[in-house]
């Protein structure tokens, strides 16, 4: 959830491309802004000190980001489903291709 506290996320990103080993991974779990979870967070953002200056990414922006720092073989995985007063346990990550995240 780091990046929605970033001023510059292709920055961050493209040294963290820098940086990585050859074949090597990075995790980024944030909040999509264009599912549920991410327009609650969004509506009640003044309520929140955590998030009051987050900027949410949609999975399109970060995806689009990624590559234009080179990244390649990007591997999509989903929780949160639902509304946030709804979940009441552990959700386990679900794998989902590029052409359904990225509609």
């Amino acid at each position: 959830m780091t990046i929605c506290h970033l001023n510059n996320v292709k920055s961050a990103f493209k040294e963290a491309y820098r940086v990585l080993k050859p074949k090597g991974s990075i995790i980024i779990g944030f909040i999509d802004k264009d599912q549920k979870i991410g327009k609650t967070y969004e509506e009640n953002r003044m309520r929140c000190t955590l998030f009051r200056y987050a900027n949410f990414y949609s999975v399109v922006n970060v995806a689009k980001i990624l590559k234009e720092v080179g990244f390649k073989d990007i591997e999509y995985n989903q929780t949160l489903f639902g509304n946030l007063d709804e979940i009441k346990e552990v959700q386990l990550p679900k794998k989902a291709l590029e052409k359904d995240v990225l509609w």
